[in-house]
């Protein structure tokens, strides 16, 4: 039985490993919007917002309503999910985001529990799957999207 006594320290060190890499990986997949859209985006930056549905396409470009806008998600919660979990009905809202007419990133808005979030400058991982796990008032965006007139 001593013959295993001096193996009992390096399992112990691997499952405390173990228990370490995978709460790290649990909590990285909670997130924020701020967060995956870089979070280096001042609202004063951003010079037009394109928002796309069914039924028409706006182009907002009055830096209070962009304001507005960007104000909506900024805070919101989300986790990361794999496709398989989102309900793809029908996308309610496409959105890009130009900073200096330059595609920054874009986002589906599926309905108040699921996005995706499309970023253009990275090389991996460029469409993540999100549910969202805070409050988000989505008839803000209906209004603004609504509001606007049509391209």
């Amino acid at each position: 039985m001593k013959n295993y006594d001096k193996y009992i320290p390096w399992f112990v060190g691997l499952y405390i490993l173990a228990i370490a890499l995978t709460v790290v990986y649990f909590f990285g997949l909670f997130t924020t919007f701020d967060k995956q859209t870089r979070g280096n985006i001042e609202g004063s930056e951003v010079r037009s917002v394109y928002i796309l549905n069914d039924d028409k396409e706006v182009k907002i470009t009055d830096q209070e309503t962009i304001d507005r806008f960007l104000n909506l998600f900024k805070d919101v919660k989300l986790m990361e999910v794999s496709s398989s979990q989102v309900h793809f009905r029908n996308s309610d809202y496409w959105v890009t985001v130009y900073v200096n007419n330059y595609k920054k990133f874009s986002f589906n808005v599926y309905d108040d529990q699921f996005l995706s979030i499309f970023d253009p400058e990275k090389r991996k991982d460029r469409l993540k799957y999100c549910r969202i796990r805070s409050e988000v008032d989505l008839g803000v965006l209906k209004d603004i999207f609504n509001s606007s007139p049509p391209i």
